[in-house]
């Protein structure tokens, strides 16, 4: 059975998500995923966290349930998104990278010289966040008074642009459209079809 909510009633809740009215509260502590370090030492019986053990597993199932949104897909979209990390700081792996410092030819020169490069640190200004992985900019147009920072903000934004997708184009066209636009929404589609396999299976 899914996991109840303590918030109010399931119907303002809808009100909620379809209106942009209030915000659910949800459970006050959810445990954040815990990174395996190579070379740590694993502790007898311990099992690889799968899409059916993820923290949040309930009250994505229940928020999905009351909306006549497939939950399977809220639960592999998560899962594809950010795993079983609910840390809300999480941003997207393009988010920071560097360069190393090198060298390079001058084109210029006739004298084959070289010029140095300093290494180059970049910083994406509107990077994905949080657990359905949110761009600000995306926020911002379609969840304006949610604050994606947050678990609360992020899962409630995510049901909302779902929500607002399928009742446009269907279940597969909300998938994709999660992900933007272009060919690679087919494989990010494909992906998330996959897990949703592994939770029917399991029962969930």
């Amino acid at each position: 059975m899914p996991g109840k909510l303590t918030s109010a009633p399931l119907m303002t809740l809808l009100a909620g998500l379809c209106l942009g009215g209030i915000t659910p509260r949800l459970p006050a502590k959810l445990p954040l995923a815990r990174p395996i370090r190579a070379g740590a030492t694993v502790a007898k019986g311990w099992r690889r966290p799968t899409p059916s053990m993820m923290a949040d597993k309930e009250v994505i199932i229940s928020i999905a349930d009351a909306h006549g949104i497939n939950h399977r897909a809220a639960l592999a979209i998560a899962w594809t998104e950010s795993g079983n990390n609910l840390d809300t700081s999480l941003r997207g792996h393009h988010c920071w990278y560097s360069v190393p410092g090198h060298w390079v030819l001058d084109s210029l020169s006739q004298e084959d010289d070289s010029i140095y490069v300093p290494r180059y640190v970049h910083h994406e200004r509107d990077c994905e966040v949080g657990r359905y992985q949110i761009k600000p900019s995306t926020a911002r147009r379609r969840c304006a008074n949610l604050n994606v920072f947050t678990y609360e903000g992020n899962i409630l934004c995510f049901f909302r642009m779902f929500y607002e997708d399928q009742h446009s184009g269907g279940t597969e066209f909300a998938i994709r459209h999660h992900n933007g636009s272009g060919p690679m929404t087919y494989y990010y589609r494909d992906r998330v079809f996959k897990t949703m396999g592994w939770l029917d299976v399991e029962g969930i």
